[in-house]
């Protein structure tokens, strides 16, 4: 059984040898440790108002430095949430803030990772104003919890306070979710001018007949970078494959979570690895993948995700991707996160 789509954990470790504060680690289950320590002590040191307070750090990244999306600032540049990484990988308070919606406090609290030793000053209450609730619902990130109806309205309204649609386990969705997610996929609309960014759908009762519904909709989507499919049962190899079909021409989704994919563990259908090996030959973007595979070609697709994730580094870091790319598009200039290949 393999697992893919996972950062490769030299990465983590060469970040953790420039910190002096991680100085001796070397294995990933050591670095989770030591930042889970470090990230204790910052915040039991973060004041009630602390912006850090507003953010539950999860602890499931162990990349030791949060560097925020210039687009989306409760991201981090590999596309995932601020929520996923520690607490200590958060170096300023002001970047928690932005992550958050409030307005920074104007003299920094000392809440970085690198300060452990030292304990940051209060934060008055007025230096951080609480964020105006979205209606109807608490947000979080963008997160609600609005009727199945109130959130298919608000995403088509584009309200800014949405920007994770959350319909995981809703009944009124699973009792028709062709409809629902006809619903949604028209809301969400093909201008590629919406503020949501993800979507969840757990436990949420798809069938084949959704997937492809929602498969044709990302074919042409670019603003979707995280999607959460997790344990639909239903959803066999005809959905997944319509699925894959419609990402080979995405351009935006960076992670999608299919565990649980057919009501197993791992997935063990040929015509999905295939489906999806097909799908990365013209999709460059695609880089976390979660799910379990338990075939031969769970290798091949772990190569192709490994590739994705190289030339995402590729293009932050500004540097040519050309070589990295698939024979059938090198010399064709193509584009990936508005950077040019150096093809014609």
């Amino acid at each position: 059984m393999a697992a893919f789509g996972e950062k490769d954990p030299s990465e983590y470790l060469s970040a953790a040898a420039a910190d002096p504060n991680l100085a001796g680690v070397t294995t990933v289950d050591e670095l989770h440790a030591k930042l889970k320590k470090l990230s204790l002590a910052l915040s039991e040191k973060d004041g009630p108002d602390s912006p850090f307070k507003k953010i539950e750090f999860a602890g499931t990244n162990p990349n030791p430095t949060f560097e925020p999306n210039a687009y989306k600032a409760n991201k981090g540049v590999d596309g995932s949430m601020i929520s996923t990484y520690y607490r200590y990988a958060v170096k300023d308070e002001a970047v928690a803030a932005k992550a958050v919606g409030i307005k920074a406090p104007t003299a920094p609290s000392g809440g970085g990772g690198g300060g452990v030793g030292v304990a940051p000053p209060k934060l008055l209450k007025a230096a951080v104003p609480a964020p105006a609730p979205a209606p109807k619902a608490a947000a979080r990130f963008g997160s609600t919890k609005l009727s199945v109806k109130d959130l298919i309205a608000a995403v088509k309204a584009r309200d800014p306070a949405v920007t994770t649609a959350d319909f995981s386990g809703q009944a009124t969705f699973q009792m028709n979710p062709d409809a629902k997610m006809t619903e949604l996929v028209a809301a969400l609309g093909n201008d590629n001018d919406s503020p949501v960014t993800t979507l969840v759908f757990k436990n949420y009762g798809l069938m084949d007949s959704t997937a492809a519904i929602l498969g044709a909709f990302l074919a042409k989507n670019t603003t979707i970078t995280h999607i959460d499919m997790s344990e639909n049962k239903a959803v066999k190899d005809a959905g997944a494959v319509a699925l894959a079909a419609g990402l080979s021409t995405n351009t935006g989704l960076l992670e999608i979570n299919l565990m649980g994919l057919g009501g197993s563990v791992a997935v063990k259908s040929e015509a999905i690895c295939t489906a999806f090996i097909t799908c990365f030959q013209t999709n460059l973007t695609l880089k976390k993948p979660i799910w379990r595979l338990d075939h031969p070609l769970a290798h091949t697709l772990a190569r192709l995700v490994t590739r994705n994730t190289s030339i995402a580094r590729h293009v932050a870091q500004g540097k040519e991707f050309e070589s990295l790319l698939p024979d059938a598009l090198r010399g064709t200039g193509v584009i990936v996160a508005g950077a040019k290949s150096t093809g014609p």
